[in-house]
């Protein structure tokens, strides 16, 4: 992502520019890394537990540990008595979903032991203590404006391995990277909110792409979390998804035999992916999880 300064003064504009497809690699590579990094973290912990007699300190459960990474922290309680095995797999998952952007609380607890507090004590304190201990310090990781977008169009298309939106993103970096500019109007109308319009430079200028990006704070103090919404322009843009509504076309005309459907096209967008929907001429892509 590269921050750049488009036009001649006075109506010079600050601009982010994207690269999508090195995105997309990275997002690939990135994948594949951490799931390596998971399978060689519980092979070592089980070959310390048999080897040394720690089953009880050291067996890992993945559905537990994945389950107090995402755990709200009403749930922290629950977790009192997992092993250390268990909250060594939990920490690098919650601190990989808090650096991209989602933040859990076990995350930040993992966030602020591993890189604050440097220190291990993350693993010896039970996992609400260590994030009540977290919370005191009221240190909050810094967060650009650049890692934000660049989170956000991860999570909305570059999902590890998926090539759905493929061509969507060609559509998108026809003739250059894609272009964002803050809409501060928009932004200043909701507090911890961030609304960009994509554009494509073109010869002669900026070309108008009919796309907003929407990042927004949800919720507050503990339950609080990020959303990232791509909204799309209809009459631009809902051709180029005209396959999947007329995959959705048919899946509606069955459900409907079951259902009490009024409005098919939520379904239909629904059947194709469940963050997508289609409100007051706009068709809407949200996320906050990693896809």
């Amino acid at each position: 992502m590269e921050k750049r300064e488009v036009g001649e003064r006075p109506f010079k504009k600050v601009m982010y520019a994207a690269d999508l497809h090195l995105l997309t690699q990275l997002a690939e590579e990135e994948g594949k890394a951490f799931e390596k990094a998971l399978d060689i973290l519980r092979k070592r912990l089980n070959e310390y537990a048999v080897k040394y007699g720690l089953r009880d300190l050291l067996d890992v459960k993945e559905d537990v540990a994945r389950r107090l990474a995402e755990a709200v922290y009403k749930e922290l309680s629950e977790f009192n008595d997992v092993s250390f095995g268990v909250k060594t797999l939990a920490a690098l998952i919650a601190y990989r979903e808090y650096v991209l952007g989602r933040r859990g609380v076990f995350g930040v607890a993992a966030w602020y032991w591993l890189e604050v507090g440097g220190s291990a004590w993350l693993l010896y304190h039970t996992p609400k203590t260590a994030h009540d201990k977290a919370e005191k310090t009221k240190v909050e990781r810094p967060v650009a404006v650049e890692e934000m977008i660049t989170e956000a169009l991860r999570r909305l298309l570059l999902k590890p391995g998926a090539d759905h939106y493929h061509g969507f993103v060609e559509e998108l970096t026809k003739g250059g990277k894609p272009t964002l500019e803050l809409e501060e109007k928009k932004t200043k109308e909701k507090a911890g909110s961030y609304v960009f319009r994509l554009y494509r430079i073109e010869e002669g200028g900026l070309k108008e792409l009919g796309v907003e990006l929407r990042i927004a704070k949800v919720g507050e103090g503990e339950g609080a979390g990020i959303t990232y919404t791509l909204v799309f322009d209809v009459e631009r843009w809902l051709g180029f998804f005209k396959p999947e509504l007329e995959a959705g076309v048919k899946a509606a005309e069955v459900a409907g035999g079951c259902l009490p459907v009024e409005d098919r096209l939520p379904y239909m967008l629904g059947w194709v992916a469940s963050d997508v929907a289609i409100s007051k001429g706009l068709l809407k892509m949200s996320t906050s999880h990693l896809w």
